[in-house]
């Protein structure tokens, strides 16, 4: 958004020349522009201020440009503040979270200023606030990490007093409030933030103390107002966890978060579909089918084409799925006698290798040791989550 210029065309082209010079002698001295009624379009955490220098020709063979911007704040100096409101003793009502601060008016001098916090929602508890989503090493180490939480309950939730205490430090805005269904963002930086996923994302603020996410996992800790755990788990970047959002570009999402799933088991959690992950949004793949053929479509890329192979003492069974198709189970299951299946281990999960077309191939690896019996069966269950 342009906010100011001087000497300069009405709409200059990028090798414009000025159209009025300055002397050397004027150059040192600050020429001032008044930016009061441009002040809402600056944003909480970095803002960048990108400019467009112009000399009077093109042999003109310096140029001085030293920007700087100067904002004041503080108490009215005289009189009441234009924003304060007067009451006239009514109830007053809140439509979102807000502080209030209040001074009452007797004889010719003001009261200490009182203030209090008044919350429209319910506090979040466990149960209602899930982390849908990790970007926890962006591709080149950019400094795009985000975390992103979304509220499964079915009523506004008040994110006063939450916190992140563990993996990175963070504080909820005290008027923060999410409705059912939505959900919001913690970001690394929110000037890179912005330059590789745009502005109006719902970003509550960024990582502070300087933390960030672990590249090779960590510990996440969420906790409520009150102290209670919200979320607590460990990620990996290493099998039975996803690998590819671990530098190559996917992000980490949290399949069906609406069901609460456990964040610590990581069969729960998969590959974003597009590299750069979907911060607000879901890449999830509704079911559009009723019937059991088309649930097998709907979850296998390749329903047919389930591999087996041996490598020494070790079988190894793959098959591909699509990555959104969330709303079916799959998993692996073994029997000796076709008879009895058993599911197999998160540790049996080998690999999941990201295509980066919607699909990935998910590798099981059994080990057959020297008392497995001689025959051994594998089947893919898929089922509805």
């Amino acid at each position: 958004m342009k906010v100011a210029s001087s000497n300069a065309p009405a709409a200059p082209e990028w090798n414009s020349s000025a159209t009025v010079g300055r002397s050397d002698g004027a150059a040192t001295t600050f020429r001032s522009f008044d930016l009061t009624s441009q002040a809402g379009v600056l944003k909480v955490g970095a803002n960048v201020l990108a400019v467009q220098c112009l000399n009077e020709n093109p042999a003109s063979n310096d140029l001085l440009f030293l920007p700087e911007l100067l904002v004041s704040t503080g108490p009215v100096t005289s009189g009441v503040s234009p924003t304060a409101m007067v009451h006239d003793g009514s109830p007053v009502q809140f439509e979102r979270s807000a502080r209030l601060k209040a001074r009452a008016f007797g004889g010719d001098e003001w009261s200490a200023l009182t203030t209090a916090l008044y919350t429209v929602g319910s506090p979040a508890a466990p149960g209602q606030l899930v982390i849908s989503e990790l970007m926890y090493h962006p591709p080149k180490d950019n400094p795009t990490e985000f975390i992103e939480v979304t509220n499964i309950s079915g009523q506004h939730l008040a994110l006063a007093g939450v916190a992140f205490t563990g993996g990175i430090d963070f504080s909820f805005p005290e008027t923060a409030i999410l409705a059912p269904g939505q959900r919001a963002l913690v970001v690394q930086d929110l000037t890179a933030f912005q330059i590789a996923y745009g502005s109006g994302l719902p970003v509550l603020g960024e990582f502070e103390n300087g933390t960030r996410l672990a590249n090779g996992g960590e510990r996440i800790v969420l906790t409520a107002a009150d102290g209670a755990t919200l979320q607590d788990f460990v990620y990996g970047d290493l099998p039975p966890w996803p690998e590819s959002p671990d530098g190559p570009g996917a992000s980490l999402v949290l399949i069906a978060p609406e069901t609460d799933p456990d964040h610590a088991d990581p069969l729960n959690w998969r590959a974003s579909v597009e590299q750069g992950g979907n911060p607000d949004a879901s890449d999830t793949i509704a079911f559009p089918g009723n019937e059991a053929d088309d649930l097998l479509n709907y979850a296998l890329a390749e329903p047919s084409e389930i591999k087996v192979s041996l490598d020494g003492e070790s079988l190894f069974v793959s098959f591909r799925q699509f990555l959104a198709a969330d709303q079916a189970r799959v998993r692996l299951e073994f029997s000796d006698d076709l008879l009895q299946w058993t599911p197999a281990n998160p540790e049996n999960l080998h690999s999941r290798h990201n295509h980066f077309d919607g699909t990935v191939t998910t590798i099981y690896e059994l080990s057959r040791g020297t008392s497995a019996p001689p025959h051994r069966f594998a089947r893919v269950r898929v089922a509805f989550r």
